[in-house]
């Protein structure tokens, strides 16, 4: 007796727990289709059934004088009445992918034999975002992400927890988004923010940096590889900030052409060079004592408090080691290099906060 009572209470347990379940994947699956009524079909369609079981309230007397059992008559009134419902329902659970066959197949499941189960979604941008609930901690998440990405046909930027520990939140791109190789130049790129450079795209998005924190660029490559481009676009956001900008081209002023001239100065010659990062070293110690005496930290914070707007400069050299190659030259120019040398280092130790960036290109 004890061995049957034991296994009628199993059997119970089990179907309470399948109808808890059930319930509650019913409730998910309606959270989810009223999140889904931001398109116009979706709602469309939803007010038609809000309509429809307006009708089926007012009609409730000759539903129920069917000639049916009055059991089947009131059910039927009720499913009929409850249609925006079960439309929700099947809405929410409409276009999804089945993850539990997913999580089957690759054998994702925590310690109680459960498989995550799936809370909704939403997108942002290109990205789609999952929910699931699970007690499978976040970092074996990120450890099967690659089986993850082939189960979900997916690719997965994040894996982290969302608003609990209970909660994973997997941001994704699609199976076949791709980046294009070439992506044309806009001005809508440029970012308002003074130091803030776009210099690409991800499939995250905008690739941008913030010279308020990397104060320096060095863009180093082979021949043809894209450095005097990349300088040149980061030339062309400082201008659109308003910075002051200086282009040391010894190419013979081929890379930062005539155009540029209208924009900054262009130097060809080691003399003037040396001449221009000793003014600006001296400006670098200037600014470090105005920002002393205002107890400010750097630029922005001088910008903000005094209202001002001390203008940011880049110092922008496409072949570094052309200007500082030392063989054959003679000893004057040799030690003409040094102290060019001896400038950009100054420059790079000390800049970081005054809002003078060098921005150097190089091939080795």
């Amino acid at each position: 007796m004890r061995g049957a009572e034991k296994e009628l209470n199993g059997l119970l347990e089990e179907a309470i727990l399948g109808i808890a379940t059930g319930i509650k994947r019913f409730v998910c699956s309606v959270y989810r289709g009223i999140k889904k009524l931001k398109e116009v079909r979706n709602l469309v369609f939803f007010l038609i059934c809000i309509v429809f079981s307006a009708l089926v309230y007012l009609l409730k007397g000759r539903i129920l004088l069917l000639q049916l059992p009055a059991f089947l008559g009131y059910a039927l009134y009720y499913v009929l009445l409850f249609v925006p419902v079960f439309y929700l329902a099947v809405l929410g659970r409409a276009g999804g992918k089945d993850f539990t066959a997913a999580f089957m197949e690759i054998d994702f499941k925590g310690r109680d034999g459960q498989y995550p189960y799936f809370c909704g979604s939403e997108t942002a941008d290109k990205k789609l975002i999952y929910f699931f609930k699970s007690n499978i901690p976040v970092e074996e998440w990120k450890n099967r992400k690659s089986l993850l990405e082939t189960a979900f046909d997916c690719t997965i930027l994040r894996i982290e927890n969302g608003n609990s520990k209970r909660v994973v939140r997997v941001v994704t791109l699609p199976g076949d988004f791709r980046i294009p190789e070439k992506i044309n130049w806009s001005d809508t790129l440029i970012r308002k923010d003074s130091g803030v450079i776009t210099v690409g795209k991800s499939a995250q998005g905008e690739i941008t940096f913030d010279l308020n924190r990397v104060p320096h660029v060095l863009a180093a490559g082979e021949t043809g590889s894209g450095k005097s481009v990349i300088l040149r676009l980061i030339l062309w956001q400082f201008i659109n900030q308003g910075s002051r900008v200086y282009m040391l081209d010894f190419k013979g002023g081929v890379e930062f052409g005539i155009d540029y001239e209208r924009y900054g100065e262009v130097v060809t010659e080691r003399k003037r060079a040396l001449q221009i990062l000793t003014e600006l070293e001296a400006e670098n110690a200037q600014r470090l004592t105005l920002f002393r005496n205002l107890k400010v930290k750097n630029i922005v914070e001088y910008n903000r408090k005094t209202g001002k707007n001390l203008c940011r400069i880049g110092v922008f050299c496409d072949e570094l080691a052309e200007m500082l190659d030392k063989k054959g030259a003679a000893k004057e120019l040799k030690e003409q290099m040094e102290k060019i040398e001896g400038k950009i280092s100054t420059l790079a130790r000390l800049s970081r906060a005054t809002g003078i960036n060098l921005i150097l290109g190089m091939q080795r």
